[in-house]
């Protein structure tokens, strides 16, 4: 325990714009603790977990680093209760990636869909393969290399440090995708997927990430530059009916109230959390600068958690 101010709390700092993590973070041990507004609660954080942070723009500097602090002020109307059938270290790995593959699933998943997801060992490609099957797909695969997939309901999985997934003999002699999930590899994967023919010309592509999955942000030209492309491709193909439908993450993404209930009766169903084997992280400086680390070279397998408090 640390004996500080009521007033104070220790916090991961992002001090400027940039994307070597660990030239931008620091440790404070004497940060002020927030106020609530009207209409927010004051939480004690016991943990949280991590999503990369290649991209930042952040305008007030330094600030605190997304949920890396002993208390957080949120909206009342945003608040759920974690799921009774996991820990609190779990339960953490839950509001951004489970809630982003749930909302996905469920606005573009059909029964009988075949469903690829590129970079399906990850923090949110872990929940995704699981949901689209909730939803009613009826073959899974995904690219990774890590074993533990198959746990996790996926039909079949490519390791893509031996294969390319839009070489794979199996993928080509089925029938096309109805929908490929990007986490991992970009523009690349749109140009290979209608190039090959494995995405139905009827079908969905989801870019979760750039098309540079290592772009930098930090003016508005840069944003322009990068988002532009991917939204003028989600506009043509929308329009253009001999070609799959591109989309980018957009504003039906967004937190709502109710949402992360739906996520938490999801896991008392069944669902699957999977954490990294180094999860729970201690809540200091190395161990954050590590946890960033691994999933800055695309070595996380499941969600990097990081205990804050008991």
């Amino acid at each position: 325990m640390h004996d500080l101010p009521r007033d104070t709390m220790r916090c991961i700092l992002v001090s400027a714009h940039g994307d070597d993590i660990n030239k931008l973070i620091y440790m404070s041990n004497e940060y002020p603790k927030p106020i609530r507004k009207k209409g927010e609660v004051l939480i004690k954080v016991r943990a949280c977990s991590l999503a990369p942070d290649k991209v930042i723009v952040e305008f007030e500097l330094p600030r605190p680093l997304n949920g890396l602090a002993e208390y957080i002020s949120v909206k009342e109307k945003l608040i759920e209760l974690a799921p009774k059938s996991v820990t609190l270290m779990e339960a953490a790995a839950l509001p951004s990636s489970a809630l982003s593959a749930m909302v996905a699933s469920k606005k573009l998943v059909r029964p009988g869909d075949r469903v690829l997801v590129l970079g399906g060992s990850g923090g949110v490609g872990c929940f995704f393969v699981q949901l689209v099957k909730i939803y009613g797909a009826e073959y899974v695969a995904c690219t990774t290399s890590s074993d533990t997939m198959s746990t996790l309901g996926v039909d079949k999985v490519i390791n893509y440090k031996i294969m390319n997934w839009w070489e794979d003999e199996e993928l080509r002699s089925g029938r096309p995708f109805d929908l490929i999930v990007d986490l991992a590899e970009g523009r690349k994967a749109w140009k290979k997927a209608t190039s090959s023919k494995l995405l139905s010309r009827k079908g969905h592509f989801l870019a979760f990430t750039a098309d540079d999955p290592l772009i930098e942000i930090h003016n508005f030209r840069q944003t322009f530059s990068a988002v532009g492309p991917m939204m003028w491709r989600s506009f043509w193909t929308k329009l253009w009916p001999f070609t799959p439908t591109y989309t980018c993450l957009g504003d039906w993404l967004e937190p709502k109230p109710g949402r992360l209930a739906e996520v938490a009766r999801l896991v008392d169903n069944g669902m699957k959390v999977v954490l990294d084997p180094v999860s729970p992280l201690t809540f200091n400086e190395a161990d954050v600068r590590l946890g960033f680390d691994l999933m800055k070279q695309r070595r996380a397998h499941g969600k990097v958690v990081i205990s804050i408090q008991e």
